[in-house]
């Protein structure tokens, strides 16, 4: 069993937790999710979710997980009902293996 991607045990530090060990499948569909975002078309959590093929609450711990590990300035747009970025965002290196 793989560790969900935003886990980060208590007491490890930030570089510790960069390196923690995310199955692949859910890295790539992290950065897919960010893709999205970039796009410009405020995807909705729902729509993501049926793209990707999880489930809603898996889209919503991914964001979660992208705004606290990566700092990914993603927000939510009520109006239009989907995430976008408050401000221009590039993604960090990291590793994976």
């Amino acid at each position: 069993m793989t560790r969900p991607a935003i886990a980060a045990p208590r007491g490890r530090t930030e570089r510790e937790i960069s390196r923690l060990p995310v199955d692949r499948a859910a890295a790539l569909r992290m950065m897919e999710i960010l893709r999205e975002i970039g796009r410009g078309g405020y995807p909705s959590a729902k729509r993501l979710a049926e793209q990707f093929e999880v489930s809603l609450r898996t889209i919503k711990r991914d964001i979660e997980g992208l705004r606290d590990r990566l700092r990914a300035p993603i927000d939510y747009d009520h109006i239009r009902r989907g995430y976008f970025y408050r401000e221009k965002y590039k993604l960090p290196p990291f590793e994976l293996s």
